[in-house]
């Protein structure tokens, strides 16, 4: 698996691209991931300020300078808003595989750009990057995000029962992935 020396813009149409997060974009990515839909079914702390949002963006920007992950703002071309993002995390080098999570404004939902951006960083991962299997956890009943994974070609491989721990209560994951001979 290649690791990368820069941080790759891709873009995916004339409206939208993938760039670098930014410290800039905590106010975007805090408005939007405060949202009940958005944040219901992430089994993680969700920031409660801009402060918090700010941290989590550094956090995700320090993945790529660790080499342990990448990770994309989803940007509208026209305004250079942050309107989510996706990316790889737990690079695993060894075993050439990642996990690829993803989030987006619930305004933006149900107009398919999830879908196009996913078919683009899966090309990149496999073609690029040289990753063999990118896998996706979700929780059981996450519909629209199994809907995007299936739309995507991606198995499911199993469920990993109680397997995250979140605000005291266990849950049970769903895990799927794609092989680089699935394309």
């Amino acid at each position: 698996m290649l690791k990368l020396s820069n941080f790759p813009i891709i873009e995916i149409d004339d409206q939208l691209y993938l760039r670098e997060q930014k410290y800039a974009d905590a106010e975007n990515f805090f408005n939007y991931i405060s949202k009940y839909e958005v944040r219901k079914y992430i089994l993680s702390n969700i920031p409660t300020n801009l402060n918090e949002a700010k941290d989590e963006i550094i956090y995700w920007i320090d993945l790529f300078y660790r080499q342990t992950g990448i990770y994309w703002a989803i940007t509208l071309k026209k305004t250079e808003q942050m309107i989510g993002s996706i990316g790889f995390h737990d690079l695993n080098y060894y075993n050439n595989r990642a996990e690829i999570s993803y989030d987006l404004d619930q305004k933006y939902w149900g107009k398919g750009i999830m879908s196009k951006v996913m078919q683009q960083i899966l090309k990149y991962g496999f073609e690029v990057m040289g990753i063999e299997r990118i896998q996706a956890s979700t929780v059981k009943e996450n519909n629209l995000s199994i809907k995007i994974l299936a739309r995507n070609g991606f198995k499911l491989d199993g469920t990993l029962r109680h397997y995250r721990l979140h605000n005291g209560k266990y849950y049970d994951i769903e895990m799927y992935s794609k092989l680089r001979n699935d394309l």
